[in-house]
């Protein structure tokens, strides 16, 4: 189940105007049957379990726009781009995903699945850990991949993932960088972007209100 059809979600983009979608950002489960009304509802689905207090915390980039987003019993999916870039033809993009049904993988494997499936597709591949442990009591892992040419886009490829284990959802939270195929990926992204990226995805955290262990700070002030 862990392939590449894992793409991204986060449960709080009710709105879709500008405004909105720049707000700090709390993801419940009460806002993932609101993230478009015109999508199935949860009701009756394997997400209608008992309530949780557990919320995803964060927003994208200041100045991005959703492009894309997908709701189904399993899975929600909210994509994101630069507001410059277009829908079709973009060059960066944020995906943020939640799923059900994962009880019984850990971030780290998680990751390793999608290094098999881009080793498959990719050459001069390499992936690096930047990250596992525990966040805020939940396991995570954040790891970064170098696809120097995806023989699916024809493009280089280099992304940040960040996998955290999450009591209700297992989520997946993606930064990913299309350039001109590439031996050398120092020649694709600077290593300050690269340090950007990770300082971003370190900000992204799960909180529950009703746990102790996993308490939600209060949101920090840009």
């Amino acid at each position: 189940m862990l392939s590449m059809a894992l793409m991204s979600c986060w449960q709080c983009f009710g709105q879709n105007d500008e405004e909105h979608l720049q707000a700090p950002a709390i993801f419940s489960e009460a806002a993932l049957s609101k993230l478009n009304p015109s999508l199935p509802s949860t009701s009756g689905s394997s997400l209608s379990k008992p309530a949780t207090a557990e919320i995803l915390r964060a927003k994208p980039p200041e100045g991005w726009k959703l492009s894309y987003q997908f709701n189904n019993d399993d899975m929600r999916l909210a994509d994101f781009i630069p507001a410059e870039e277009d829908v079709k033809a973009w060059r960066t993009k944020l995906s943020i995903e939640a799923h059900q049904g994962l009880d019984d993988i850990d971030p780290i494997s998680a990751l390793f699945g999608e290094i098999q499936n881009a080793s498959d597709v990719c050459t001069n591949f390499s992936h690096s850990n930047l990250f596992s442990g525990i966040e805020n009591g939940y396991p995570t892992s954040v790891r970064l991949m170098e696809c120097g040419e995806n023989a699916h886009s024809s493009k280089g490829e280099i992304s940040i993932i960040k996998a955290i284990q999450g009591n209700a959802y297992f989520y997946f939270v993606r930064l990913l960088r299309r350039t001109e195929p590439f031996t050398d990926s120092t020649e694709a992204i600077q290593k300050s972007e690269i340090a950007a990226w990770s300082t971003y995805l370190k900000g992204i955290t799960v909180c529950d209100k009703d746990i102790s262990d996993h308490t939600c700070l209060p949101a920090k002030k840009n």
